[in-house]
């Protein structure tokens, strides 16, 4: 598929990308994860909840266990002559479900698809998300090689690549829209305070996670259009409200 220019994976939990994504030097376009049609996390409530069944992660991985043996077990010795076959594989699909999809993405502790190495020679890309940057440190650097970006969408940021990726997003001169997110505390606290200019194009911003306060070159944003901010926990709303409302075009 070396001509492929779109590739649309959001929705479909797949959760790892494989390397030869990187063969298509063609693409413009590649959404994985759950972004929407309005470009919201489609995993946003599961992940609110997430730290709760983690911190019982032993339990939840010997009942999924437990669920597969019971369920899939009988299954697979059991004499397939005379089974209602429609019952059978209803039974299946729901195996297939747990077995297959959940199991796997419970296991991996991330919801955000996984992209591989080498995504930064994907030079034609306008539009990348969602990005776990908290997998490896060489995903920052394979998207400041996309020079041609106009959408990115990213989850992981946290204070120990708060400051590589604020130097990432600067250099992408062509970035119209940028969603970041992170849960849970300190989430975005601290995280964005690196970006001392914002790219000058930007008419989208949405921050999904803890801020406590706005970023100052949140003001410096003349070309603003929408800004969306969910669970920031701003204390200073007042202070807030005077910056937002300066932007001429939001």
């Amino acid at each position: 598929l070396t001509q492929l220019q779109t590739l649309d994976l959001a929705f479909t939990w797949i959760w790892k990308l494989p390397k030869t994504i990187t063969k298509l030097r063609k693409l413009q376009y590649l959404r994985v994860g759950g972004i929407g049609k309005d470009e919201t996390d489609l995993h946003e409530d599961l992940i609110e909840d997430l730290p709760k069944v983690l911190n019982k992660s032993c339990i939840l991985t010997l009942s999924l266990l437990v669920f597969c043996v019971a369920c899939c077990g009988p299954e697979t010795f059991k004499d397939k002559d005379g089974l209602d076959l429609d019952l059978d594989m209803k039974k299946r699909d729901i195996c297939m479900c747990f077995c297959c999809t959940m199991f796997p993405l419970l296991m991996s502790g991330e919801y955000p698809t996984h992209m591989p190495r080498g995504i930064g020679k994907l030079k034609y890309l306008c539009t990348l998300g969602i990005v776990n940057i908290a997998v490896h440190k060489a995903i920052l650097r394979d998207i400041k090689m996309l020079a041609q970006l106009r959408k990115l969408a990213v989850t992981g940021i946290n204070k120990v690549n708060g400051q590589e990726f604020c130097s990432v997003v600067a250099n992408l001169n062509c970035l119209e829209s940028l969603l970041v997110q992170s849960n849970g505390i300190p989430g975005l606290r601290g995280c964005l305070d690196g970006l001392t200019a914002a790219p000058k194009n930007l008419q989208s911003l949405k921050l999904y996670g803890n801020l406590v306060e706005l970023p100052g070159w949140v003001g410096e944003l003349q070309n603003l259009v929408k800004l969306r901010l969910r669970s920031s926990r701003i204390l200073e709303h007042e202070t807030a409200l005077q910056v937002l409302g300066k932007l001429p075009n939001l």
